[in-house]
């Protein structure tokens, strides 16, 4: 390679330079050396002001496949090169003037290599000035960069990439400095999350904290103070438009090679529905829970209610039986009558919370007035209030019946009083029980309770002026264990059997409350249309002689009530055998069917069950009437209609009511 002298390429024309250059190698072979010497990567040529190529090293010709005498001397925007975009050439020659002028210029350009393929390069076009400072020639050097630009592109390809996975993802993720807490990069979920911009927070790298709610946040600052530790937090953040979030971050170090934490990278993650989804499953399993002691509860009331009714009956019927052969002044009479009243009361206890863990099972329907039976459970509940409690009634005169369980009726009015005294509190207040009767057309039915019917309904209104729930509150009050008050105090089951209790009527309840002016419960009942089917029967009948010698026989698998039933119905003017299992029963029977009028039987016995005998004494005998006694009476066996089976009597209420029982059975015979 060779350098011309500026004088000599504006002395001599062109075509003559081949022939200049030949006699200028002698003496230019060390500059020769030093251009080509410059390494492949560096491409260097000379120009004249005018952009006439004139030199150019070998890494240049050997890149492009250009020829010496097509290419010197020729306009250095119109090589070969460059001829792959007139933008390009148009982009030189506007370099070339602006160098010319003395303005040198560098940028990053692609030019055309001998194998067609493109090559980046770094393209710069330098001056060269004589003594006066006029520009004498141009100097364009390029360094190859088509690595580089391939590395850059594959890099803005990986961002690319990136940027659209993190903008897909949900979770927060982000890298920061382990003492300074300054943001390297964070992930657009971050704004749909914490609702605040990325930008704010590469500015104010602990803005993310002020939105920790504030019971949370001191435990996750003092874990920032200790970046080396790899952690998972679950912590509430509130959003600027107030919604609480849960959020759960994995924060875990990034170390160089010689372990030491130079960065710090996390995950955040939106768990409030999974978080809401645990705590109902809890709540659900909690219910389960309950519902298995209820139902424990309710296996265990099944078995002892027989038995302790039958131990209520005997108390009750020898008490009843000393009571009668005393003189009617006795003072003894007093003392009858509260063992009588305690034994009545033990019933009722017996039959709650037999409703309570089975709200179907011994279920007693009647036909009869609301109102009485609202007041019988008054009498209970006055006692429990506190004094200062006041309790007023309305009772609308006139009113339908309906077909109602006493018992659940009872529970349901204990349920509503014992709520609204808890609502007032240790101050004075009022609750007022009003019944009316309203036509309900289907639309306003409808707008009452969805499943909710047509027709006419006994309402059951209970307001207190105690204070009052907030809608949240109103919402799950019917929900089962839900309750605002302390451990300990309550069960949360009250209104929810109350709401139970109502739906197994026919009917709904409904509750309008403002926080701080007490709550109304109102529950709609359907006006009854219809007598019931068979049912346990409860009679009001007097201890008193009914019978005319009849015989009975009398099956109890407790030898200790076949005993006073023996003497009761036998000072009843009745004939009694007794028998103390169904087998015994059974023999008896079968060796003279016809000597018996009719067969009292107990439900649970061992060996052989009442209603089994039931089947087996009317297959002996088709027209004998049976009467079946019990303890405990399932609704399942209520509805176990059998031939010969004329009714069912609940114990202890058998030891008043079986005589007349008897009586009009024999006499409709």
């Amino acid at each position: 390679m060779t350098l011309r002298l500026p004088l000599i390429d504006k002395l001599i024309p062109p075509c003559h330079h081949r022939q200049m250059i030949q006699q200028q190698k002698a003496d230019l072979t060390q500059p020769q050396r030093i251009l080509d010497a410059l390494g492949p990567d560096l491409f260097v040529g000379l120009m004249s002001p005018d952009g006439i190529l004139l030199e150019a090293n070998a890494s240049v010709l050997l890149a492009t496949g250009m020829k010496i005498e097509s290419s010197f001397g020729k306009p250095f925007d119109q090589l070969e090169c460059w001829s792959y975009s007139a933008t390009v050439q148009e982009r030189l020659r506007e370099s070339i003037r602006q160098a010319a002028a003395g303005v040198p210029c560098r940028y990053d350009v692609q030019f055309l290599l001998a194998d067609g393929s493109l090559c980046w390069i770094d393209f710069s076009l330098r001056t060269i000035r004589d003594a006066r400072g006029i520009v004498t020639y141009l100097v364009p050097s390029a360094v190859n960069i088509d690595e580089r630009k391939r590395t850059e592109e594959a890099l803005r390809e990986s961002e690319f990439r990136f940027r659209q996975l993190a903008g897909g993802i949900d979770d927060v993720f982000w890298l920061s400095e382990p003492r300074s807490l300054r943001i390297l990069y964070i992930s657009p979920a971050y704004e749909r999350l914490w609702g605040q911009k990325c930008e704010d927070l590469y500015l104010s790298p602990r803005a993310w904290m002020q939105a920790i709610h504030e019971d949370d946040r001191p435990r996750i600052l003092a874990k920032l103070e200790r970046p080396d530790e790899v952690r998972t937090d679950e912590f509430r953040m509130i959003r600027p438009d107030g919604a609480l979030r849960w959020i759960q971050s994995r924060v875990f170090p990034i170390r160089d090679e010689r372990g030491r934490t130079y960065r710090v990278a996390g995950i955040a993650r939106d768990i409030t529905e999974s978080k809401h989804a645990a705590e109902e499953r809890a709540r659900l399993e909690s219910l389960l829970n309950q519902t298995d002691k209820l139902r424990a509860l309710g296996t265990l009331a099944g078995g002892i209610a027989h038995d302790f009714n039958n131990i209520l009956a005997i108390v009750n019927g020898y008490s009843s039986l000393v009571a009668r052969d005393l003189p009617t002044d006795h003072p003894s009479q007093d003392r009858l009558a509260t063992v009588r009243r305690a034994a009545r009361r033990g019933t009722d206890l017996v039959r709650q919370i037999v409703t309570f863990s089975r709200p179907r099972d011994g279920s007693r329907r009647i036909t009869g007035q609301l109102p009485p039976v609202i007041e019988d459970a008054l009498k209970l509940i006055r006692a429990t209030l506190p004094a200062m409690i006041e309790i007023d009634t309305r009772f609308e005169p006139a009113l339908p019946d309906i077909d109602m369980d006493v018992s659940q009726m009872h529970q349901v009015v204990m349920n509503l009083c014992t709520n609204a005294a808890h609502a007032i509190g240790n101050t004075s207040g009022r609750i007022t029980l009003a019944v009316d009767a309203l036509v309900l057309p289907a639309s306003q039915a409808a707008a009452i309770a969805p499943d909710l019917t047509a027709g006419q309904y006994v309402r059951l209104s209970a307001r207190d002026d105690g204070c009052g729930m907030d809608p949240q509150t109103v919402r799950r009050v019917f929900e089962p264990f839900f309750t605002t008050k302390e451990p300990g105090v309550g069960t949360g089951l009250g209104l929810s059997v109350v709401y139970g209790i109502a739906k197994a009527h026919g009917g709904t309840v409904t509750v309008q409350s403002v926080l701080g002016d007490g709550a109304t419960f109102d529950l709609y009942f359907p006006a009854a249309s219809r007598t019931g089917v068979f049912e346990p029967v409860r009679s009001k009948a007097p201890f008193q002689e009914c019978g005319r010698g009849e015989h009975v026989l009398y099956v109890d698998d407790d030898e200790s009530m076949t005993e006073l039933m023996r003497e009761v119905l036998q000072r009843q003017n009745y004939r009694v055998t007794t028998a103390c299992h169904a087998r015994q029963a059974l023999e008896i029977f079968s060796a003279h069917p016809q000597a018996f009028d009719v067969v009292v039987t107990d439900l649970s016995m061992p060996g052989m069950s009442g209603l089994e005998l039931v089947d087996r004494l009317h297959a002996l005998r088709p027209d004998l009437p049976i009467v079946l006694t019990s303890g405990y009476l399932r609704e399942e066996e209520l509805a176990a209609v059998r031939p010969g089976l004329r009714c069912a009597l609940l114990k202890p209420d058998s030891i008043n009511e079986l005589g007349e029982m008897l009586q009009r059975i024999c006499r409709s015979k």
